[in-house]
């Protein structure tokens, strides 16, 4: 059995909060995707080879149900390409808390859904991609971890429809 060890490249998850009403920011000046290799071939002499890619749902997808940022996804795709070149795995990890411009989703909301069955086809078969991280840490939804479920099965359906 294969044992990952790894690491967050963090990046394009902080830097703006919807409180200050900046996001999503602005791409290479308050949030930026790291696409140097010799940084994630650093990490891949340590033995750490998988690697956590945290970005925000407003800068991929700046209006829910809208199109996805070509920049943004552009970056990403980068990143995969650079943990490529590395010898390494990656894990996409939408930073997020179960919240759009800080607003908590709750139970039957679809938007979660639409925009990982818009990236998920982005990013399918690329030799980096290990998997998906729906949204990190869920909290505080009206109705608890059942809604949390409820919202993760439908992205994973949506998912599983494209990849």
């Amino acid at each position: 059995m294969n044992k990952f060890f790894g690491v967050n490249i963090a990046g394009a998850d902080f830097g703006e909060s919807n409180d200050s009403g900046t996001l999503p920011g602005i791409l290479g000046t308050t949030y930026l995707y790291s696409t140097d290799p010799n940084e994630y071939a650093y990490y891949v002499s340590k033995g750490l080879t998988l690697f956590r890619i945290p970005f925000m749902w407003e800068r991929v997808q700046n209006k829910a149900l809208g199109p996805l940022s070509t920049p943004d996804t552009d970056g990403i795709t980068a990143m995969l390409n650079a943990v490529q070149a590395a010898g390494g795995k990656a894990i996409l990890d939408m930073h997020n808390y179960a919240r759009y411009y800080n607003v908590p989703l709750v139970a039957g909301d679809t938007t979660l859904a639409d925009v990982w069955s818009k990236l998920a086809p982005l990013f399918k078969g690329h030799p980096a991609l290990f998997g998906y991280e729906l949204n990190n840490e869920p909290h505080d939804l009206t109705g608890g971890s059942a809604t949390w479920a409820s919202i993760a099965q439908t992205v994973i359906n949506a998912i599983r429809t494209v990849d």
